[in-house]
């Protein structure tokens, strides 16, 4: 028997197998690669269109108020309404599902970098009026009308696309710089730059209009953005089963 054939026949065999085992062990770090590279690719899209619409970078806060009014049996000296904050609540855990999907963690895990995202904030609106109790940095989510926010108050006389009369109780679209009224509104949702902000302006005709405006936000913010690059104006209009429809659209002349 030729052992020197043997031994070289038993080297050639085990070099074969550890050549296979390193093949398939950088075929699968490859793999890997190229499915975490593209899952961050469709995130980042995501994330991208998330930033762009709200008006964000990853330094960004949206802050999102509530409206208030003045009660002086309470030691705050305002009261907040129950179905805004429920409705903003669920608007912030809706947009945070994006950065708290296992998808996400495990992402940041494969890519071993942490990816952020802007932070929702609820607050209080403020009982004063005027523009001083007012200094914002962030982008905003404004919920309630002008009766009981003083956030939304201000913003509306930065001649938004659409606005609300409170002298008249109407509603009202920009139309060659002057307000014409809008019959058969109850609702809006607004999309305005002030400045260097992103504003929403998010209110009907009570709490419950108010909510489901919000909602809409909520569960139509992605075709939302793919649609209006830009400032818009959405009337709302009672729907069958008592949900609203989108009657008419504001867009800049």
């Amino acid at each position: 028997m030729n052992w020197v054939l043997v031994y070289l026949c038993g080297l050639e065999k085990a070099m074969a197998l550890w050549e296979g085992i390193a093949v398939n062990l950088c075929s699968d770090v490859v793999f890997i690669a190229i499915l975490a590279g593209l899952l961050y690719y469709f995130y980042h899209k995501e994330l991208v269109k998330y930033q762009n619409f709200f008006g964000l970078d990853q330094n960004s806060q949206v802050q999102v108020y509530i409206s208030t009014h003045e009660d002086n049996a309470t030691a705050t000296k305002g009261v907040v309404t129950a179905v805004e904050y429920e409705v903003a609540a669920e608007l912030k855990y809706s947009l945070q599902e994006i950065r708290d999907s296992r998808l996400i963690k495990g992402i940041s895990g494969i890519l071993g970098q942490e990816i952020k995202l802007p932070e929702l904030i609820i607050k209080v609106s403020p009982l004063e009026e005027g523009a001083e109790a007012l200094n914002f940095s962030s982008s905003l989510i404004l919920i309630g009308g002008p009766l009981r926010n003083q956030v939304t108050q201000f913003y509306l006389q930065q001649k938004p696309l659409l606005t609300y009369d409170k002298a008249e109780k109407k509603y009202k679209e920009l139309n060659d710089g002057e307000y014409r009224t809008i019959s058969r509104v109850v609702a809006i949702l607004v999309k305005m730059n002030y400045q260097k902000q992103t504003v929403f302006l998010a209110f009907g005709d009570g709490e419950i209009y108010t909510a489901e405006v919000v909602r809409y936000l909520k569960e139509n913010w992605k075709s939302m953005s793919e649609k209006y690059t830009q400032s818009f104006g959405l009337c709302f209009s009672p729907g069958e089963y008592g949900k609203l429809i989108v009657s008419k659209e504001i867009l800049p002349s």
